[in-house]
């Protein structure tokens, strides 16, 4: 197979293989090598799943660029019957904005002329780090279902993320956009008004048959 072409790639998942048995199953090897030949290499080392008669490591974290790999450590927070993984990476520095059609956590609601894009500099990676400080995680932990769990990880994470990072849109505009265009005058019709204009334009510079 061929390696991830993608800047950063990350697979993630429960792949229900024990990586624990790495020396003795050919299953395992075999996974670790299909991986390793599209250069993703697997981060977790320790066990993810832990009960009263087993101890596995099957949520795998695969990441293709292993020297910019900072830390894949476990959270040991009953949020199911599998530990958390936490994965941390090195990113390019991005003090500009940075430009990519951004799919915000659930939806996206900007036009297909419109990107959406957050500032990523060291002002904000501080004040995210102040806001996930500033967490009150203990009714995480608190005895309730998984699904509220999750949700109480969740929320006040990506509010904190918003908040720090605020997402803002820039326009791209058509080729023959006008200043000012109206929702009646579609895209074909603005290329249309264009070649009529640059027809007029050479008939005033050079009036002739030929631009009649």
């Amino acid at each position: 197979s061929s390696g991830i072409n993608a800047e950063y790639g990350v697979l993630v998942g429960d792949l229900n293989m024990n990586l624990l048995h790495y020396e003795s199953s050919l299953n395992c090897q075999n996974l670790i090598d299909t991986f390793s030949a599209a250069g993703l290499l697997q981060c977790v080392s320790r066990p993810t799943r832990i009960t009263d008669h087993s101890t596995t490591l099957i949520d795998h974290v695969y990441f293709n660029q292993p020297e910019n790999l900072i830390s894949c450590n476990i959270a040991t927070i009953d949020l199911s019957d599998h530990l958390a993984t936490v994965t941390q990476v090195q990113l390019t520095q991005c003090n500009s904005v940075a430009h990519y059609p951004w799919r915000h956590i659930g939806h996206n609601n900007f036009p297909d002329n419109e990107l959406s894009h957050r500032k990523f500099n060291t002002a904000n990676d501080l004040k995210f780090q102040e806001l996930v400080r500033e967490i009150k995680w203990t009714p995480i932990t608190e005895d309730m279902d998984t699904n509220t769990a999750y949700y109480n990880l969740l929320s006040p994470y990506t509010d904190a993320y918003n908040l720090a990072y605020p997402q803002s849109t820039s326009h791209t505009r058509r080729l023959h956009e006008r200043k000012n265009p109206k929702p009646w005058i579609l895209p074909w019709l603005e290329d249309a008004c264009s070649r009529k204009n640059n027809m007029y334009h050479n008939l005033q510079l050079n009036p002739s048959p030929k631009h009649l």
